[in-house]
């Protein structure tokens, strides 16, 4: 637990606004219910396919678990719809309870109105994001596109520099872990966002996109078993790519990928899978597996505070679960593996061995590193000068004071920093405008 013609235009935001606006006031009297133990009358709310509450009990159950594990529950902090009309049935509630807050996700059946499902998700953090100061509105322009991949259609948008002489190189943003919109927003921050309107500053263009895990995150939990970074990331990545080349307004042989933190540990496999790619930036990229980046980050985290018994005790879980990943095989369907990801995606992961294959690209690559970085380190910048000491085309830049998003801390790099309004440091968007012209 501790760990989103005129008419023809309009009427569907109408038409949204009306539903958001029932789903809110049916999430609000819900949750009133429950958190007066009336679960008779809220379980009279639920939809009959309800997976979640299939009973009166397991409502009961699930909020008694919840209190057990957080404290009373205090007050609802907020209660709101979606912005994004493919998630029209989804409303996102924010809940206060003793020990910490906690965001939960109602989705509702589109046929009833009623509560379908509920996923817990981690609670927005409270600050608000603001625009760099490096931000000229006039410099650039956006265009929307759909990026799709098979089943899947992610909004995506392209950021152009206006008055360029030539048509503008493009850099594309594959994210980090987790499910993110297309800023990458992160609580008060928005690097994708910081990234776009810096480099179109620079006379560079971006396209940046939805995560296919944060707009079809419940198809793919249903799904969850033949997950891996292919589905999760890659294939995405690649359709960027193919619909960047029909772009008539940037230099199509100037197309460039920056994979951030696991984007950028998959950015060799995605340069490997397609040959249109110009180049890779590789932004907080791991060299290391994921499990070892996992334990090291958990061995920090816990180390904070020092650790006590029941951190030891978690500390002891993630390391027999890292090194079941270590020695996995297929055969191995129920051993415990980190962050509770199937088999399937860390099998997948083994069998990947980012070094040679970022060894084997003939493109240049650039690998830029946050020196006060916990989750990614130096020990991983290191990692990448020693493999591609021999490569002809590779650019290493680390910077003192920056953490893992690229914005300047001048006290040593915690998981606090997500609560704290930052913005990507210019001189890292002037670097990678650089690079890609050069």
């Amino acid at each position: 637990m501790r760990y989103f013609l005129f008419i023809l235009f309009v009427l569907p935001f109408i038409l949204f606004s009306q539903t958001s606006n029932i789903l809110e006031k049916n999430t609000a009297i819900f949750l009133q219910l429950v958190s007066t133990q009336k679960y008779e009358a809220a379980y009279a709310m639920v939809d009959k396919n309800s997976k979640t509450f299939p009973d009166i009990q397991s409502i009961e159950k699930t909020w008694d678990k919840i209190q057990n594990e957080i404290g009373k529950f205090k007050n609802i902090e907020s209660i709101k719809s979606y912005s994004d009309t493919h998630k029209k049935h989804v409303i996102l509630s924010v809940l206060q309870f003793e020990k910490s807050r906690l965001a939960i996700e109602f989705i509702f059946s589109k046929q009833t109105q009623q509560v379908l499902e509920w996923v817990y998700l981690p609670a927005p953090l409270k600050d608000e994001y603001v625009l760099p100061l490096y931000h000229e509105p006039n410099t650039y322009l956006t265009q929307d596109y759909v990026l799709k991949t098979g089943k899947y259609e992610l909004p995506a948008v392209l950021t152009l520099p206006k008055n360029t002489k030539q048509k503008p190189p493009l850099v594309i943003l594959v994210h980090g872990s987790g499910p993110h919109d297309k800023d990458q927003t992160i609580g008060p921050t928005k690097t994708f966002m910081d990234l776009s309107v810096g480099l179109a500053k620079e006379g560079v263009a971006t396209l940046r996109y939805y995560k296919r895990t944060y707009l079809y995150a419940n198809e793919i939990v249903k799904d969850i078993k033949n997950l891996t970074v292919q589905e999760e990331t890659i294939e995405d990545a690649i359709s960027a790519i193919e619909l960047s080349r029909t772009f008539n307004s940037i230099d199509t042989s100037k197309i460039f990928v920056l994979g951030h933190s696991l984007g950028g540990f998959v950015a060799p496999r995605i340069a490997a899978q397609n040959k249109h790619i110009a180049g890779i930036i590789l932004f907080a990229a791991p060299s290391r597996p994921l499990e070892d980046i996992i334990l090291s980050q958990y061995e920090y985290i816990l180390g904070l505070d020092g650790i006590d018994a029941n951190d030891g005790i978690l500390l002891n879980t993630i390391k027999t679960q890292v090194e079941n990943v270590k020695k996995l095989t297929s055969a191995d369907e129920n051993v415990p593996l980190p962050l509770g990801l199937p088999i399937k995606y860390w099998f997948d992961l083994k069998n990947y061995d980012i070094l040679k294959t970022a060894q084997g690209l003939s493109i240049p690559i650039c690998v830029l590193q946050g020196e006060n970085d916990y989750q990614v380190t130096m020990q991983d910048f290191e990692g990448w000068k020693k493999a591609l000491a021999h490569h002809k085309k590779v650019h290493f830049k680390s910077y003192p004071m920056l953490n893992h998003l690229f914005i300047a801390k001048k006290t040593k790099s915690t998981p606090k920093d997500y609560e704290e309004q930052g913005n990507v440091a210019y001189p890292v968007i002037q670097d990678i405008a650089k690079w890609v012209k050069k």
